[in-house]
């Protein structure tokens, strides 16, 4: 009797698997690229600063294709000098925001991701975040959004 063993090279993917982003998807990936602007506003309604936040660029993460997609990101985010809010107001147009360097903060957050629905962001949970330059990481009470 001869027994026969499939493996998986680290090559294939396993569909419906977790995936490590590469950097090229980090830079590339139009979707994601939305996802982490959609947290990004979400980080926003839930913070206390009074400034409006904009994504500075995507540290790392993971993805899986499910009924959406699931993401695992690490986001790095400052703030500006509009208010919060600032994409909502109709003078957005005519004012451009100068960002507050070097009072970066990345975020560690959980995404669930349909590109087709309204709105697409269907969860977002911030798992975690710190300043940069500090190694002290401020895990938030109960910040989790259905929708």
């Amino acid at each position: 009797m001869v027994l026969y063993c499939n493996s998986i090279s680290a090559s294939q993917k396993v569909v419906g698997a977790k995936s490590v982003l590469l950097n090229d998807e980090l830079q590339e990936d139009t979707i994601l690229a939305s996802a982490a602007k959609d947290a990004v506003r979400y980080i926003e309604m839930e913070s206390t600063i009074d400034n409006h936040l904009v994504l500075s660029r995507i540290l790392s993460g993971t993805k899986q294709v499910v009924s959406g997609i699931k993401y695992e990101l690490q986001l790095e985010v400052t703030p500006t000098d509009c208010p919060r809010g600032f994409l909502d107001d109709e003078k957005s147009s005519q004012k451009s925001c100068s960002n507050f360097e070097g009072s970066q903060v990345i975020y560690d957050v959980d995404l669930f991701y349909k590109s087709w629905a309204n709105p697409p962001l269907q969860s977002c949970t911030i798992k975690r975040f710190r300043e940069i330059g500090s190694s002290d990481w401020t895990i938030p009470f109960n910040h989790n959004k259905e929708e």
